[in-house]
């Protein structure tokens, strides 16, 4: 199965056939940043998305525990709830970030073209691969700043979803990262995700 690298106005467009080798986002939108670059390529592709930089390519909410994803164009957090009209876990757990680049190698060993909410986070990502390093490192998505605490831990619900995918999210931080919202604000579809400095 072959990678697609998408931009994140192809991906919210949901056509298959609109990826970054033929994509016209910039023509439709020219305000609308389109992001081909990968994790660790070294340089700035003029997409205004630099190493280290993600972009938000879609959104999501549970409204209660075991409820299906619903996706959404935005999403508003504080502090004091997290994201809301969503189930949150706890403080530590309020916002989940899957990377679609781990995502697309679950797909891809799977075999299988599978919904990003099926992991049920809550923002998909691109261009960005999460390890270790990312842990206690504060975020700015948008006009939100989150904490994040640590590795999303997949439960069994994986396995119910497709048979072998538990197994694949173990290991490479594939299942996300789970985080505490710091600032109050909005995420929309298309929003920068990046790494703030430490003070």
């Amino acid at each position: 199965m072959s990678r697609r690298r998408w931009c994140w106005w192809c991906w919210h467009r949901r056509s298959a056939s609109w990826t970054s080798t033929n994509c016209s986002a910039e023509e439709l939108f020219p305000s609308a940043v389109v992001s081909t670059a990968r994790a660790g390529d070294g340089i700035d592709d003029g997409s205004g998305v630099l190493p280290g930089q993600g972009r938000v390519l879609d959104l999501a909410v549970r409204t209660a525990e075991r409820a299906e994803p619903e996706q959404r164009s935005r999403l508003r957090l504080a502090p004091s709830s997290g994201v809301a009209d969503d189930h949150a876990a706890g403080l530590r757990r309020q916002l989940t970030i899957l990377a679609e680049p781990q995502w697309q190698t679950i797909c891809d060993q799977l075999g299988r073209d599978l919904p990003w909410t099926i992991r049920r986070a809550n923002l998909l990502v691109s261009d960005i691969e999460f390890g270790p390093e990312w842990s206690g490192k504060r975020l700015r998505i948008g006009a939100v700043v989150v904490l994040v605490h640590g590795e999303v831990t997949p439960c069994f619900r994986m396995e119910e979803q497709v048979s072998g995918l538990h197994d694949l999210m173990v290991s490479d931080w594939r299942g996300g990262v789970h985080c505490e919202v710091l600032k109050e604000g909005e995420i929309a579809v298309g929003d920068v995700l990046e790494m703030l400095e430490e003070d």
